[in-house]
């Protein structure tokens, strides 16, 4: 049984008129009762009784039009549905980052200017059911297994010391070893991979330090670092706004750390013009912050 077979089997009980439902369905009239044959064939029984030109509905024909009217309800309820919630889905992205950053209120300010008429919502990896929960891009530090991962930004890793510091005056060519550090008080931001790929790196050149104090907010990180008290490490782009009047950024010795931040998209997600606007535009406000 085919849609087709419905529809004209319900214009036809309607006009009970061959000729006219043709008219009403654009179709020729020869067509139209080969389709019809056709449906009852299938069914196995007749669905009119025929007078001449005249159409009636009999005892099953009656009962058929009460099933193919509910079908085609249902059908076109759910095709309503279905456009309901493209046209949601096409006005809202989902970004899902790894963890807080301070890039975050600048990617959407910057969204909200340039694709004004998309709505931008937020998730945060570890904070709901990643496995199930969609997504449209992810901001990661890493590419992400099965996805399709584009390269933003790729930054240097300083450490910041007191522009007065002892640290700041013994340094040659801007430079810090890590023998140095060792030596320090390291100020750190909360657990984030930022964070462990700074430790891990340390630790590969044989020096496991342990943070003298954490805390998630970078410009209390700054302002200890200013005052003396230790030293922290500084992303060269993605902390923007951050305050550095009176710290000296220094480079890792004997190699700088860097680190990248791709836009990881799912493969199997179906993007729409405003998807791919959105991402050109996410990348475009990474390239002010190089």
């Amino acid at each position: 049984m085919r849609l087709t077979q419905l529809e004209y089997f319900i214009d036809i009980a309607t006009t009970q008129n061959m000729s006219r439902s043709a008219r009403n369905l654009h179709v020729a009239q020869p067509s139209l009762s080969r389709t019809i044959h056709a449906l009852e064939d299938e069914l196995a029984t007749p669905l009119f009784t025929r007078n001449g030109r005249a159409l009636e509905l009999n005892s099953a024909g009656k009962k058929s039009l009460e099933v193919a009217t509910a079908t085609l309800g249902t059908l076109n309820t759910g095709i309503e549905d279905l456009n309901h919630y493209i046209d949601q889905t096409d006005n809202q992205v989902t970004i899902r980052i790894e963890s807080s950053t301070t890039m975050i209120p600048g990617i959407l300010e910057y969204l909200h200017r340039t694709v004004p008429d998309v709505s931008i919502h937020l998730i945060q990896h570890g904070l709901e059911n990643n496995l199930l929960v969609h997504y449209d891009f992810e901001f990661s530090t890493h590419p992400v297994k099965d996805n399709e991962n584009q390269l933003m930004l790729s930054e240097e890793i300083y450490f910041g010391v007191a522009e007065n510091s002892p640290l700041s005056r013994a340094a040659v060519d801007n430079k810090i070893t890590v023998s140095e550090l060792a030596q320090n008080q390291l100020i750190c931001t909360e657990p984030n991979p930022l964070r462990e790929l700074v430790l891990r790196t340390l630790q590969h050149h044989g020096a496991t330090i342990r943070p003298s104090f954490s805390t998630g907010d970078r410009a209390t990180i700054i302002g200890m670092v200013r005052s003396g008290v230790g030293l922290c490490f500084i992303p060269q782009c993605s902390w923007p706004g951050v305050d550095l009047t009176g710290v000296r950024l220094l480079s890792f010795a004997p190699e700088p750390i860097t680190r990248n931040i791709y836009l990881s998209m799912p493969t199997s997600s179906v993007r729409s013009s405003k998807h791919l606007t959105v991402a050109k535009a996410i990348c475009d406000y990474m390239t002010t912050l190089k």
